[in-house]
């Protein structure tokens, strides 16, 4: 077990708490508990005053959300309730330390700090030795918590911790190129919010992610963080869609089910992109992805059978059979780096809307059922080649 020691007690020079500033949705020291909660850090300790209202409004949100998250007065309190030999994960005042970052730190030994190279525009990072600055993120224990509370006088704790895990030589985990942002007044934060979209948008895995649904991705977000619409809204839609869509094919109802199908992949995209900015996982994950993968078999399904009926030519239904086993036996072929030309499930209503625009359903379905039974062909012979 780790324990998580988040700094929540320095103010900027308008008096704010820099905790409490709001970036992407939500408190900065919101994020900060969230990233050391998905990395398994449990309790979390805010060391500010615990009775402060805006600290335990965001200790309410925290705790509704099942984290073990507690608002302490000082040093002494967090020392009484860790034991000796326990790590203790310390994340300074306004550090936006990543939770891959802070999964990095958890597997050194302790003690061990996340450093920065000094240079330009670091002016902000503690300085440690003449080459190196301080990322605002360590990993101490116990121990070290209690010898320091027990002299720490009217001395910064961060502060105070870190100079002890610099003077034992402590291990040092280097950050690289891009140290994570230290907010130190409202400007910072906001700037730390752009740093974050950025940073948190993922790879496209396909080519109608990179050109269609990326860019509406960016257009949506801002509108959904400043709504303060979390994860679960954009998976639960795109799972609501997905069920209509296929309710709405089965029905031969072909316009209205494709637009509920095109929904799908931009709502999950933003649901997948709100997770890792907001550090808060899509509940109910599992059964969403399960659900989007039948709504749109089925939806396919649906096409073939009111196809099947208007000519009836049944082979139209061994073509959606072709197609569902494609596309599932694609997934197992998929690997961690696919090539962007593989079809995905979620995405194919958006090439189909090309066919349907022209009034060629058929068409359109016997493409994409040629498509994906090449690529599945395609990357076992990629595999096989690959074993020889």
């Amino acid at each position: 077990m780790t324990v998580a020691i988040i700094g929540a007690y320095q103010f900027d020079e308008a008096g704010r708490r820099l905790a409490t500033l709001p970036m992407a949705g939500m408190a900065l020291v919101e994020r900060q508990a969230r990233c050391a909660a998905m990395i398994g850090a449990h309790p979390i300790y805010l060391l500010g005053e615990g009775d402060d209202p805006a600290l335990a409004e965001i200790v309410g949100r925290l705790v509704r959300d099942g984290i073990d998250v507690h608002a302490i007065d000082g040093l002494p309190a967090a020392a009484d309730a860790i034991a000796l030999d326990t790590p203790v994960l310390l994340i300074a005042d306004g550090s936006l330390a990543d939770a891959d970052l802070l999964a990095r730190l958890c597997d050194a030994h302790v003690p061990a700090l996340a450093v920065v190279a000094d240079g330009d525009g670091r002016e902000n990072y503690e300085r440690i030795d003449a080459t190196a600055r301080w990322a605002g993120a360590a990993l101490i224990d116990g121990k070290r918590v209690g010898d320091t509370a027990a002299m720490l006088g009217s001395w910064d704790p961060v502060s105070t911790l870190l100079r002890r895990a610099v003077q034992e030589e402590a291990t040092r985990v280097d950050v690289g190129q891009v140290p994570p942002m230290l907010a130190r007044e409202a400007g910072d934060a906001e700037a730390a919010e752009d740093i974050l979209y950025e940073a948190t948008a993922r790879s496209p895995r396909d080519w109608i992610e990179r050109f269609v649904l990326l860019p509406l991705e960016g257009q949506a977000l801002p509108q959904l963080l400043s709504r303060q619409i979390g994860t679960d809204g954009p998976a639960d839609a795109a799972s609501i869609a997905a069920i209509f869509g296929s309710i709405l094919a089965l029905g031969g109802w072909r316009w209205p089910a494709l637009i509920a199908l095109l929904l799908v992949a931009p709502l999950t995209g933003m649901a997948e992109r709100l997770e890792r900015l907001h550090a808060r996982p899509i509940k109910r994950a599992r059964a969403h992805r399960l659900v989007l993968l039948i709504g749109s078999l089925v939806a396919a399904c649906g096409l073939a059978l009111q196809l099947a009926l208007a000519t009836h030519q049944w082979g139209w239904l061994l073509l959606a059979g072709v197609l569902v086993a494609s596309l599932v036996l694609l997934d197992e072929e998929r690997g961690e780096a696919p090539p962007p030309w593989l079809p995905r499930t979620i995405t194919l209503p958006w090439p189909m809307l090309l066919f349907a625009l022209m009034g060629r359903w058929g068409t359109g379905l016997a493409a994409l059922t040629l498509w994906s039974a090449a690529s599945y062909v395609a990357m076992r012979v990629r595999r096989w080649r690959t074993q020889d």
